[in-house]
């Protein structure tokens, strides 16, 4: 699960969310997956409620390189978003993994947006993890509020 927190104007709101999908390994370095987020309740802002922005997303991945160390991935993925419109995005990441040590990793991702939307097609990020445990930054910029700040933990086999 997961809980969500919106601030507008000194007014917020928050809710408890889960987010479920699925990975399958087609072999050769090529990763599928599905997912569906934000499957909770409504999300209530100056007094209005609103349902949370549910997505179903769809994605492949391919290693593009694989060295001793060194990792280089390829993402595509399309999102369908309920009241939006759908959406596509490519992205990459290289990992440093130096034995015994915790893993690096940098990313980087262009995105369409739906129309009207004032959130920057590009997303910079990184991670670090190790003993099946990770911890993610994204940062993306938007032109009214600002930038964005995305910070996410997991827990990997």
């Amino acid at each position: 699960g997961k809980y969500i927190s919106q601030r507008i104007a000194g007014s917020g709101g928050s809710a408890g969310a889960i987010d479920a999908g699925a990975v399958f390994d087609a072999g050769h370095g090529i990763t599928l997956a599905a997912a569906e987020q934000n499957v909770g309740g409504d999300i209530t802002t100056l007094g209005t409620a609103a349902p949370l922005p549910r997505m179903t997303r769809l994605s492949v991945s391919a290693g593009l390189l694989r060295r001793e160390r060194l990792t280089v991935a390829a993402t595509a993925e399309f999102v369908f978003s309920r009241g939006s419109d759908s959406r596509a995005a490519v992205g990459a990441e290289a990992t440093w993994a130096p034995p015994g040590a915790a893993s690096v990793a940098l990313r980087a991702g262009i995105a369409t947006h739906a129309s009207g939307s004032l959130a920057s097609p590009v997303t910079l990020g990184g991670g670090i993890g190790g003993n099946h445990v990770g911890l993610d930054y994204a940062y993306q910029r938007f032109d009214t509020f600002g930038a964005t700040h995305r910070i996410g933990a997991r827990w990997f086999r």
